[in-house]
């Protein structure tokens, strides 16, 4: 290939890494490949640390993450995004040293409350979801108490005493306890006897403040809150058109 400045270049050049372009070395011109030029411009920019940038975006289709790669999206250097430990697990070719790692949710998964981070590897890095809160509507439907969100995932009811089962608050803000009873026929009260990291339990209440202590009825119904944060299962993180950005640079081996 004759000699010639970039702005000279044009798309039929075609250039390929083992092409010659012109070089001026000690007010010398020289020729040296285009692989030769990126990995002394490369140095210069880096102190001789080769870097590799890694980016894309994982998306989770009912319970399975993927990398996602259609018509407007595509993924560079990454191998996979798959559930592992229920984490959401991205994977590429192992590199020298972890330089960075981001990860970051859509708009639609922050407007649910997600969160994340990362535990980054030299081969895959781990990506833990986290959600704000607890938030949920509790009712009885005849035969048992029920969740609308899902965030309560259990029930156990004995002589006035519920027990709700949910995910395991991490440092959970105690105090930041919110039980609204739903008005009816007969307006139960609502007082929590005792928090766990992973359950909350509830003394019902008659109208009058004592303790009720009998079945279960249809006029039980109150909304749920508690604070704190509560990390998720990868699989189970599923929201419709939302998705991960991912965006690393990595020193190569």
């Amino acid at each position: 290939m004759a000699n010639k400045k970039i702005s000279q270049l044009t798309a039929a050049s075609a250039l390929t890494g083992t092409e010659l372009l012109a070089a001026v070395q000690s007010s010398t011109t020289k020729q040296a490949t285009i692989d030769q030029i990126q990995t002394y411009i490369n140095a210069l920019n880096t102190g001789n640390k080769k870097l590799k940038l890694y980016g894309g975006v994982c998306v989770n289709n009912a319970g399975t993450w993927s990398l996602l790669n259609d018509a407007s999206h595509t993924f560079f250097n990454l191998t996979s995004a798959t559930t592992v430990s229920n984490r959401l697990q991205v994977s590429y070719p192992t590199v020298g040293k972890v330089i960075s790692f981001t990860c970051t949710p859509d708009e639609t998964y922050a407007q649910n409350g997600i969160s994340l981070g990362a535990s980054v590897g030299l081969s895959s890095a781990n990506v833990i979801i986290y959600r704000d809160n607890i938030v949920d509507y509790i009712s009885w439907n005849g035969s048992a108490f029920t969740s609308t969100t899902g965030q309560v995932t259990g029930f156990t009811y004995a002589s006035g005493i519920l027990k709700l089962s949910h995910g395991t608050l991490i440092s959970p803000d105690t105090f930041s306890l919110s039980i609204e009873g739903r008005s009816g026929t007969t307006n139960y009260r609502y007082a929590w006897t005792s928090l766990l990291s992973n359950r909350t339990d509830i003394q019902i209440l008659n109208p009058d403040g004592s303790n009720y202590t009998g079945a279960a009825t249809t006029d039980m119904r109150f909304s749920f809150a508690r604070g704190g944060e509560v990390e998720l299962s990868a699989a189970d993180s599923a929201i419709s058109s939302s998705n991960v950005w991912v965006m690393a640079p990595f020193e190569t081996p």
